[in-house]
């Protein structure tokens, strides 16, 4: 036969063709730094910026047509996992590039890891090519819900990374936002995937434009419903030490150095009491230079203490009983002290940030031991008690969060109970020195206040030092000064939402099902065109 007779490929009824061109590679890379702008200019309050979470994902979605035009399922997806891989590095690069102030293999090696999400997303995306305008929505659907649901795998796998989900810059939009106590921020999520979803491919413009606007009208109904903050419980009179002392300082000061930086706490600590008596005053993560118990073994906080003010503080301990001489098992924790020296509770981290405090696998792998060994030592010990501190006197019941644990709304949920509430996070950002680190923090930590309905305290080394109350509004001092935010917040009780009691649920099961209609939709992939 010949070259001139033989049959031509067979080419799938109603596909198209999307030749792999250069702009077709480089669309996916382009969606990932859209959709990190909101983490290149983070805002504390209302920014266009945030609103590129509503466009990121149209580029990744623009090239996955030519993936869904492939001949088979298997080239189909693997042609999207590639994409999705390619959106996904450059996102995270893009808004966690500042990790490398600590370790740039750790943080190359995390960001590769992070991108598989997407890519498994994508890879899934590619095998549908809706045949009718039913079949359109209920793919732009499905897929919105596997976002959802494997936005919720990350936090959880390998203890959880939470950070910078495609929500988290929606925060200060009322409307959007009040979706956090019914479905969190992960569940939150379904609405700028699923808006993007219905628009591309717009293959059927009216009734997809029609769902879209649907959509867009259901994300803001809470606006007929506004939370407003239980304003019966008195207001507590905070103190919130930002120090602004440099991790070269910290790290590697002298001695001299380190008492200067105590007697500095507790200057800065009278100055307050003495401006507003306050009843809480909290110093940031690892505050103390030392040891927890060494501090407690010379008394000193009893003179603080004397004032009547409760003392929050993160530190540094050997243990929470106590270690044996010589037995150096770090644990990061916050402390509560009452009365004097000797009365204080203490709570140990239970998540601890992966290339920060703990090397994951570093047996396994004795690679990642040779690159960033010597910048972690030895690992933290997990703390294991999940309960706040018990109320005492005006001071409420406390969650105790340090650093990045207030970023996992998973954890936090687990200390809601019906009681007034407060959530204290100590931390310190200033490993990351003045990068977009510290905003972007503060703007996923904002997401425990909208979701839980507690207000949040937090003292920062460097920054964000703020106050967030229930509607996620956050006030703040200037990062990288040294102050004192002195302010009052209102505790908050009532039944924990439905996000305290059930979690992530709705993102599990929004992500199961998109799952079951994706392979159910991929198998009709070659069914002829149904008519609308």
């Amino acid at each position: 036969m010949n070259k001139e007779s033989s049959p031509s490929p067979r080419r799938e009824e109603g596909a198209t063709s999307h030749p792999r061109n250069a702009a077709t590679r480089l669309l996916p890379a382009l969606g990932g730094l859209l959709a990190a702008v909101p983490f290149l200019l983070p805002s504390l309050t209302f920014s266009p910026a945030a609103l590129a979470s509503f466009i990121g994902l149209i580029p990744l979605l623009l090239a996955l047509q030519s993936a869904r035009a492939l001949p088979s399922r298997r080239r189909s997806w693997w042609s999207g996992f590639r994409m999705g891989w390619s959106f996904g590095a450059v996102f995270f690069l893009a808004s966690l590039w500042w990790l490398g102030h600590v370790t740039v293999p750790g943080m190359l090696a995390l960001c590769a890891y992070l991108a598989l999400y997407p890519a498994v997303w994508a890879g899934c995306a590619a095998l549908i090519r809706p045949q009718s305008t039913r079949a359109s929505i209920t793919s732009a659907l499905a897929v919105a819900g596997l976002w959802c649901g494997l936005e919720w795998l990350r936090s959880s796998l390998l203890s959880g990374f939470p950070w910078n989900g495609i929500a988290v810059p929606l925060g200060s939009i009322p409307g959007l936002r009040d979706w956090a106590p019914l479905i969190g921020v992960t569940g939150t999520a379904f609405f700028p995937v699923a808006f993007q979803s219905l628009l591309v491919p717009l293959s059927r413009p009216r009734p997809q434009l029609l769902a879209a606007l649907t959509l867009t009208a259901t994300a803001f109904l809470p606006l007929a419903f506004p939370h407003h903050p239980d304003n019966s419980l008195p207001p507590l009179r905070v103190a919130l030490l930002q120090p602004n002392v440099s991790m070269q300082d910290k790290m590697f000061g002298d001695d001299s150095f380190q008492q200067q930086r105590y007697d500095d706490l507790i200057a800065s600590s009278f100055a307050a009491i003495n401006a507003s008596s306050p009843d809480l005053i909290v110093w940031p993560e690892s505050a103390l230079p030392g040891r927890f118990h060494d501090a407690v073994n010379i008394k000193a906080f009893d003179s603080l203490l004397a004032s009547g003010s409760t003392l929050i503080t993160g530190c540094d301990a050997d243990s929470i009983e106590g270690a044996a001489p010589g037995d150096w098992n770090p644990r990061n924790c916050v402390a509560l002290l009452q009365g004097d020296s000797s009365q204080f509770l203490l709570h140990a981290k239970v998540q601890l940030v992966p290339f920060g405090e703990f090397i994951p696998f570093r047996r396994q792998l004795p690679f990642l031991e040779n690159m960033i060994g010597n910048l972690i030592p030895r690992d933290f010990v997990r703390g294991t008690v999940i309960a706040p501190f018990p109320a005492s006197g005006p001071i409420p019941a406390i969650i105790p969060l340090v650093c990045f644990e207030d970023s996992v709304g998973s954890h936090v949920r687990r200390f809601v109970r019906p009681e007034p509430q407060l959530i204290v996070n100590v931390t310190n950002d200033n490993w990351f020195h003045q990068s977009p680190a510290a905003p972007i923090h503060a703007i996923n930590a904002r997401w425990r206040c909208l979701e839980l309905r507690r207000p949040m305290i937090r003292s920062a080394n460097t920054g964000i030092t703020c106050t967030i109350d229930t509607n996620g509004r956050i006030s703040a001092l200037p990062p990288f000064t040294n102050g004192v935010l002195d302010t009052s917040i209102a505790p908050t009780s009532g039944p924990p939402t439905p996000f305290a009691r059930f979690g992530n649920l709705f993102s599990a099961a929004a992500g199961a099902l998109g799952l079951a209609a994706i392979i159910v939709l991929s198998r009709r992939r070659l069914a002829p065109a149904a008519s609308p």
